[in-house]
């Protein structure tokens, strides 16, 4: 059975099940048949009978034939006085039987090779002997219509059968038609690395469409993560490639062509320089990832987040000040915040860093902090170069970078980094930019920040601890990617009051 398909089992159950219906159907036919007929025979025998003992006329020991019926309706009509000897009617042919009268009682004789049925009534007669009434009827003739019908039975139940499983063996194979491209469509994936194809089933309700569209919906995230897999190898590669050439070809200058000290820590710095960005980088990208696995643990605490933005924002007045970028604060104060103040505080750097970075000269950078119905929302604006639409799906992503020319340097991780902290703190970020007027980037519809934080603030637990059952962690809720290539944001994370 097990190597038979599943179309082929389904067809046989299916068949077999149909014939047994069958059998069963005509087992019943004719047994319930049968007791039916022989319930009407009776009773047809018993109506002319009685029917009979209410109009005949008698004379004293003598019937008139004229005015007897002898036949009605295949029965036979006997008229005999108290001794058997027949008075009126005929017999039927065949009927030979000397049974005694029996009043009021439906009997069966055979003769001749048929069975009969026998109903005896006696009849008064005024100043004289009473007279019996005996009706008579072939079995023959009550089974003939039922025969007839059980013969079509036997014709039309198999015919029946035959059709049903027909019809379910082709019904069947439409039904699983979808799953035979489904592992058509697996297959050609298989041997041919395309994961551009899709089973593509259409609109449907019922559960093959939904696994052939859940299939199609895995298929769409494994492809964009492969693709983003191998997006990111070619980025990482190019973006290690120049500063390791830098670092192999300032060691060969200094080993090969060095004529002073001075030579020799001008080619170190330079090594040691470019050594430090690849080191960043790969920090960087170590906490994405760890992030992205959900082993990135947030240590929570109540902070100042009012203090922190004013303290990041007197940081940065100095690069701005080279760009001849005003900074302006909207700051609500004193606005308390569980959060893990490290991860803050990169998050602000890297906002206003990239803002003055892409904002441009003689420009203004405000940023701005509120609180309002138990939520904290704060922004990042300024007036420069903003990103086009085209750009904007892409910000996102690892190692992008929409200008080059105006990375300073950077490896485009900043901005998946923002993204990840702010989603880990409860929010959800968004960009919206105009070319040359400047962007924004969103971050909305965040609820209180977990409770699991301030669980483990009030009683001091480490983030790994398995106390009452759980880890604590705040995972990144979508694919963490980077840019540099941003000028504004505003973000909008939840907030407890302790």
């Amino acid at each position: 059975m097990k190597n038979l398909s599943i179309r082929m089992r389904v067809t046989l159950w299916y068949a077999a099940l149909m014939f047994l219906l069958a059998v069963v159907t005509l087992l019943i036919m004719l047994v319930v048949g049968q007791q039916l007929v022989r319930a009407s025979s009776e009773s047809k025998l018993i109506a002319a009978v009685d029917s009979e003992m209410n109009e005949v006329h008698v004379a004293v020991g003598q019937v008139n034939n004229d005015n007897v019926m002898t036949f009605d309706d295949g029965v036979y009509l006997l008229y005999c006085d108290t001794d058997g000897d027949l008075l009126a009617g005929t017999l039927p042919v065949g009927f030979e039987t000397e049974l005694p009268f029996q009043s009021e009682a439906v009997r069966t004789s055979e003769s001749g090779g048929v069975t009969w049925y026998l109903y005896d009534a006696q009849r008064a007669v005024k100043r004289g002997n009473p007279i019996w009434i005996r009706g008579v009827m072939s079995s023959e003739s009550a089974e003939t219509s039922f025969s007839l019908l059980v013969n079509v039975a036997l014709i039309a139940l198999p015919l029946l059968v035959i059709l049903a499983v027909l019809g379910g063996y082709l019904i069947t194979g439409r039904a699983l038609r979808p799953i035979k491209r489904i592992a058509q469509t697996a297959r050609q994936i298989s041997d041919g690395k395309d994961l551009g194809r899709r089973i593509a089933l259409g609109d449907g309700r019922d559960e093959i469409y939904a696994l052939a569209a859940a299939f199609d919906h895995m298929l769409d995230r494994l492809q964009a993560s492969f693709e983003r897999e191998k997006q990111f190898a070619s980025d990482a590669s190019h973006e290690l490639r120049t500063p390791i050439s830098v670092v192999i070809a300032q060691c060969e200058y200094a080993l090969e062509h060095a004529k002073s000290k001075e030579d020799c820590q001008e080619a170190l710095e330079t090594v040691l320089s470019h050594a430090r960005k690849m080191s960043g980088m790969i920090a960087q990208l170590l906490a994405l990832t760890r992030a992205g696995q959900g082993r990135e643990p947030l240590h929570m605490e109540k902070i100042n987040l009012s203090e922190l933005c004013l303290m990041v924002a007197e940081e940065q007045k100095e690069p701005a000040s080279e760009k001849s970028i005003a900074i302006h604060t909207e700051i609500q104060p004193d606005i308390s915040f569980l959060g893990d103040e490290t991860l803050l505080m990169r998050m602000l750097i890297n906002l206003i860093s990239n803002a003055i970075q892409y904002g441009r000269e003689n420009g203004t950078l405000t940023i701005t902090l509120k609180q309002t119905e138990g939520q904290v929302s704060g922004s990042v604006n300024d007036d420069g170069v903003g990103i086009s639409k085209e750009d904007l799906p892409r910000i996102w992503d690892r190692f992008c970078q929409v200008d080059p020319a105006r990375s300073g340097g950077g490896a485009g991780l900043g901005l998946s980094m923002v993204q990840w902290i702010v989603q880990a703190h409860g929010g959800e970020i968004s960009v919206k930019s105009e070319p040359g007027k400047g962007s924004t980037f969103l971050c909305f519809r965040c609820s209180h920040l977990s409770r699991y934080g301030k669980f483990l603030l009030q009683r001091k637990l480490n983030p790994r601890s398995p106390e009452r059952g759980f880890s604590v962690y705040l995972h990144l809720r979508s694919v963490l990617s980077s840019s540099f290539n941003f000028q504004a944001l505003s973000w909008r994370c939840s907030k407890e009051v302790m």
